[in-house]
């Protein structure tokens, strides 16, 4: 989901694959022209151990190659003589290269086909590259901002242990796709997870990229005699009653929905777009001079295969959409009363008042990486019926310092803002079923997930009911999870629990009780507890009650 790159290490793609075949064998290596990062030669000189090009076989000329940079979105690198691959966070650079395999001829049978790439310079250990599916067209001209569409799984990686050398990426099943004809040949993205990486281009003087491949001829079999078959007597086909349409799965792009690339407004696309459709968004950058509105029925969701987080492996997507809320005051993502009823998922917020702030009932949120905050990351205020689902928060409470309370004056301090906020005000009473499961909290001023239901208590009204708080990973807030009052029918379960260096944010003095200094804490109820499991800094409790 992440994938966030120090600076100066490199990835490099090797494609290579072995199949058995008992009819001749064909070599073919096709280079590759395009271009890469900067406009000299960008490359080492030293030689490599093995170079493709003295590999058995013909060269054939290739298409096209180019990189492209987040940061600088509508540059161009077609004419470069090095490709710079990079997942830093907000500045990615991704290869893309294109081979012309027309030299296979259709129906062969592929045993072999491995993408090679100089590396010509690398910073740190632990580089590697990995390749996938380019799956709509480009050219040399194309920039980040227009890219295409990037398969959702590799299809091939290597490891980088030194520059100056060739590596191999194996992609024999890939290729076999192109000249069956299964998949179109869009080429493929050259990708890095792990620091920064620099590959020769085709442009470059020494040590091109190249795709060697070996295949079996197509074997010509003679066409058998046709035996005579009767002709069947027609049976009637009997009527299907009609039955429900079934629900799309997660991640269907449905007849109506509407796709926004970098450049175009996702406001408008959501005040254009009707109940029941989906507002899928391709990776970039947005930032917002006012909120972002939320509508009923209408869901908002990152492109598929780009989503910010992955909960499973815990990573960072460095290809995904970006949304900064900007300046304004209290901007963020927002859902007023009755705009719930939908989905939000696979963005990155970082800034804003609170990332997501909700105060509508049936919303998911699933999928997002929110970060730096200026009170709190996921605010959900009197609302019912919300999933909070494999997310990321980090460091939120940015500005939880030096400003009054607006509800009783009292001084604001990083204690007050959490990742997830549950908050029951007066004439809005009676927040119920939400539940919090395998979400990444940390780094909070205050708590991963707290509950505040003190003013509904005190009015005699209804309180925060049947909240579900389970197999979270929390780590290096302040405390753990806070009931403050006016909770009921709480269970908090199978969460981990790590607290060894409480984080306070920025020209913060944290002013944490001691009597909060706690995993679990809890007033009024006490909640149902099992399978959580604690790592807590020496002067912290597993559970507070009071």
């Amino acid at each position: 989901m992440r994938s966030v790159i120090s600076s100066t290490k490199l990835y490099v793609l090797v494609l290579a694959s072995i199949l058995s075949l008992s009819g001749p064998l064909t070599s073919y290596a096709f280079s590759f022209f395009g271009g890469g990062f900067g406009s000299g030669s960008g490359s080492s000189s030293k030689a490599p151990t093995v170079n493709p090009s003295a590999l058995p076989g013909v060269k054939l000329s290739s298409a096209q190659d180019t990189y492209i940079d987040q940061r600088k979105a509508n540059n161009s690198y077609g004419s470069n003589s090095t490709i710079l691959l990079s997942s830093k966070s907000r500045q990615v650079k991704q290869g893309l290269m294109k081979f012309n395999i027309s030299g296979v001829p259709n129906g062969a049978i592929v045993t072999k086909a491995k993408l090679w790439v100089y590396v010509a310079k690398k910073g740190g250990s632990g580089s590697s590259v990995s390749v996938y599916e380019a799956m709509g067209s480009w050219s040399r001209s194309t920039t980040w901002s227009k890219k295409p569409p990037m398969s959702g799984s590799s299809k091939g990686s290597v490891s980088v242990s030194k520059s100056g050398d060739y590596y191999a990426v194996d992609v024999t099943g890939l290729v076999q796709d192109w000249v069956d004809g299964t998949e179109q040949n869009n080429g493929v993205y050259l990708v890095t997870r792990s620091g920064e990486i620099y590959v020769n281009s085709a442009e470059n003087k020494k040590y091109k990229p190249i795709l060697t491949v070996e295949h079996g001829n197509p074997q010509s079999n003679p066409t058998p005699t046709p035996t005579p078959v009767p002709t069947p007597v027609p049976t009637p086909t009997p009527t299907t009653p009609p039955g429900p349409v079934p629900t799309p799965a997660p991640g269907t792009i449905k007849a109506g929905d509407k796709i926004i690339e970098s450049g175009q407004s996702i406001q408008s696309a959501i005040d254009g777009t009707s109940s029941g459709q989906t507002v899928w968004v391709k990776s970039g950058t947005w930032t917002l001079n006012s909120q972002l509105v939320m509508k009923y029925g209408v869901s908002v969701k990152a492109y598929p295969g780009m989503e910010a987080y992955d909960w499973d492996t815990d990573t960072i997507n460095p290809f995904h959409p970006y949304i900064i809320p900007g300046t304004c005051e209290h901007c963020g993502i927002r859902w007023g009363q009755d705009q719930g009823n939908n989905e939000f998922s696979g963005f990155e917020v970082g800034g804003g008042w609170s990332g997501l702030d909700i105060h509508a009932d049936n919303v998911i949120v699933t999928n997002n990486w929110i970060h730096d905050s200026l009170y709190t990351s996921i605010y959900i205020v009197s609302s019912s019926n919300i999933l909070v689902e494999h997310n990321k928060t980090e460091r939120d409470g940015q500005h939880c310092e030096g400003w009054p309370n607006p509800v009783d004056g009292s001084n604001i301090s990083p204690r007050h803002c959490h990742s997830v906020y549950l908050s029951n005000f007066t004439g809005y009473c009676g927040m119920s079923n939400v539940t919090v499961r395998e979400n990444y909290l940390s780094d909070s001023g205050g708590g991963a997930v707290s509950f505040n239901g003190d003013l509904c208590a005190s009015a005699g009204d209804k309180p925060i009911s049947n909240t579900l708080v389970e197999l979270n990973k929390i780590v290096d807030v302040n405390t753990g999870v806070a009931l403050w009052h006016g909770t009921t029918g709480t269970v908090i379960r199978d969460n981990t629990i790590t607290i060894q260096h409480p984080y306070t944010p920025p020209n913060s003095t944290n002013d944490l009780p001691v009597g909060m200094m706690c995993g679990i804490v809890a007033w009024d109820e006490t909640p149902t507890k099992s399978g959580n499991t604690f790592d807590l800094r020496s002067d912290y409790q597993q559970f507070c009650q009071y």
